[in-house]
């Protein structure tokens, strides 16, 4: 996904405009199409944030499932104390 953080995608507008001045394309198939990159600049950067949600989310459980017994037994270390308090 890098490509998408560089200038690449900008190269496209050049190549639309060269397009045009020559008369192979509308204006408005310039327009058009000069939209994309940031379009797709948005898309791939709302799977990014998807894809690091999901990451997360993995790593909270997996960090849950090593701490769950470190709480087990705080939990019951605090009950033993009430008990003989």
């Amino acid at each position: 996904m890098d490509i998408l953080t560089g200038n690449h995608l900008n190269t496209v507008d050049e190549c639309l405009n060269d397009m045009a001045v020559e008369g192979l394309v509308s204006n408005e198939s310039v327009s058009h199409f000069s939209a994309l990159p940031e379009k797709t600049r948005y898309f791939f950067e709302i799977f990014k944030k998807a894809l690091q949600v999901e990451k997360d989310r993995e790593q909270a459980s997996n960090t849950q499932i090593i701490i769950a017994p470190i709480l087990d037994q705080t939990k019951g270390k605090k009950d033993s104390m009430a008990v003989i308090g």
